[in-house]
């Protein structure tokens, strides 16, 4: 939020990882520490390292983590998130401007849209981020044997989605209208928003798609 000099930064994450090597939670997403006693409270917050009251939230964790690498502090995200530092390259940039800072060199193994916005107005429509024109940008930077992972709540965008890739060749891998119902050929971790989507009933609509190849597979 731009709240915290980088030195401020420096001083809660030790702090939030000593909390996390006091207490044994996995992940600096951890709430409070020390919990209030159990029985303090009545509701969400009555047992203690539940919800509010010292739980682990691994999904506020990632987000920490992001944060981290954004506010130049890479190092410390990799600690928190266990894992060694090698394989790094983090930006932010419009995906129709993605070729001013990357070119055909540079290949991604898979990836991931989750929740985007579906631009529901016909002018919008070549801004979805399955629209073909981008389709064709991600082709152009997908490794061998690349796949693109596709998260929406959005009925109309899934369907549109689906035409999409149709029409620009790729190969649907796997589809379903309801991944909680049917589940996933592959682990799909859940975001924030699936979570909030989910619990108001609405069904999530997850594919796998790989570049232009040989067959499609139909979803019905």
């Amino acid at each position: 939020a731009g709240l915290l000099s980088s030195d401020e930064i420096a001083t809660v994450n030790r702090q939030m990882v000593e909390n996390v090597r006091l207490s044994g939670m996995p992940s600096i997403g951890l709430t409070l520490y020390p919990p209030y006693p159990d029985g303090l409270f009545s509701g969400g917050m009555k047992e203690a390292y539940v919800y509010q009251n010292g739980g682990d939230w691994t999904w506020f964790g990632g987000r920490m983590i992001q944060q981290l690498i954004v506010n130049g502090k890479a190092e410390e995200a990799y600690a928190a998130a266990g894992r060694p530092m090698d394989n790094l390259l983090m930006t932010a940039v419009d995906i129709e401007r993605i070729f001013l800072i990357m070119d055909e060199n540079d290949r991604f193994g898979e990836i991931y849209i989750n929740f985007c916005p579906p631009c529901p107005k016909c002018r919008q429509h070549k801004h979805r981020l399955t629209h073909p024109r981008q389709l064709e940008r991600y082709q152009k930077l997908m490794a061998p044997e690349g796949k693109l992972y596709f998260k929406t709540d959005d009925d109309d965008l899934f369907m549109a989605s689906l035409e999409y890739l149709r029409e620009s060749g790729w190969t649907l891998d796997y589809c379903t209208h309801d991944l909680h119902r049917e589940g996933a050929p592959v682990e799909s971790p859940k975001t924030e928003h699936e979570e909030m989507f989910s619990r108001q009933g609405i069904a999530i609509k997850f594919l796998i798609a790989s570049p232009p190849a040989e067959q499609e597979k139909q979803c019905k």
